[in-house]
């Protein structure tokens, strides 16, 4: 029981700083900026912060092997990097089957096409002090500490409240928000989580879910229109069903991470051993 109590601090801690920050983003305040070419979130440095203090204090064992930072495989990161490109391929095509889709026709193709595959090095690099800060948050210290003492049904649960309370405070900050709008970019984020949780179960290595989480920031602006904003994308669509964050592609997430959880259920693969 000692060694629960201070996790549950921790927990009613990061819901605390979220709920503060819902706050903020409701009344305008500005939650990010850059240095240099960096972008500093404030929501995540804090709660990042205040995991080290908890994780001194009461010894937890953080270690870069824990975290799952140490687990590097190609194989699994590229397959991840590259699954939204079949997840807004089904879209797409049932976009374009049912006439809510259609082609953009730019003008610039090739130079878009080029721009994107230059892209992915500076955004595989740069969202280290977004995403990557937040895997090792949500998945590396809170999900992989709480499947500790907890069954993984409670794990799954209690993560995802405190990333949807998190990513609430993200939504607020959206131009001309209202509740349909944002709802949809809510349960796209909270799909995305449910991903995030699920690679990092199954293979033990944040790289994995970071490199999914970095596909979708890369593909999802080019490839079809997005709510919120505004890009060059080969496909467009008015219908938020059919949207890059839109209801569509985050039921197709949850229901294609939820069948490779059941698929790996048995098992867990350890990356240590893959080649």
């Amino acid at each position: 029981m000692k060694a629960v109590k201070p996790f549950l601090s921790f927990s009613l801690l990061v819901f605390s700083i979220s709920i503060v920050f819902v706050a903020f983003s409701f009344y305008g305040i500005k939650l990010e900026f850059y240095v240099w070419e960096v972008l500093i979130d404030i929501r995540i440095t804090a709660i990042l912060i205040a995991a080290f203090y908890f994780a001194q204090r009461n010894h937890w064992g953080i270690t870069l092997s824990a975290l799952g930072l140490r687990k590097w495989n190609s194989r699994w990161n590229i397959a991840a990097f590259l699954f939204p490109l079949f997840l807004y391929a089904g879209v797409i095509i049932a976009g374009l089957a049912l006439k809510s889709v259609h082609y953009a026709y730019l003008e610039n193709t090739a130079t878009l096409t080029i721009a994107v595959l230059f892209d992915i090095p500076a955004v595989f690099f740069f969202s280290f002090s977004t995403i990557l800060i937040e895997e090792i948050v949500f998945r590396g210290i809170f999900f992989s500490l709480l499947k500790e003492k907890a069954p993984f049904k409670i794990t799954f649960f209690v993560s995802m409240l405190l990333w949807t309370v998190y990513s609430f405070s993200g939504v607020l900050q959206l131009p001309e928000i209202n509740v349909q709008s944002a709802s949809y970019f809510l349960f796209f984020l909270i799909s995305i989580g449910i991903a995030s949780a699920i690679l990092f179960h199954i293979y033990d290595s944040i790289w994995v879910s970071y490199s999914f989480r970095v596909g979708i920031a890369v593909f999802t602006p080019v490839l079809i229109q997005n709510y919120f904003h505004d890009a060059d994308s080969f496909f467009i669509s008015t219908n938020p069903l059919f949207m890059g964050d839109g209801l569509l592609v985050s039921f197709l997430c949850i229901a294609s991470f939820l069948w490779l959880f059941w698929l790996k259920k048995p098992k867990t693969i350890s990356l240590s051993t893959q080649k």
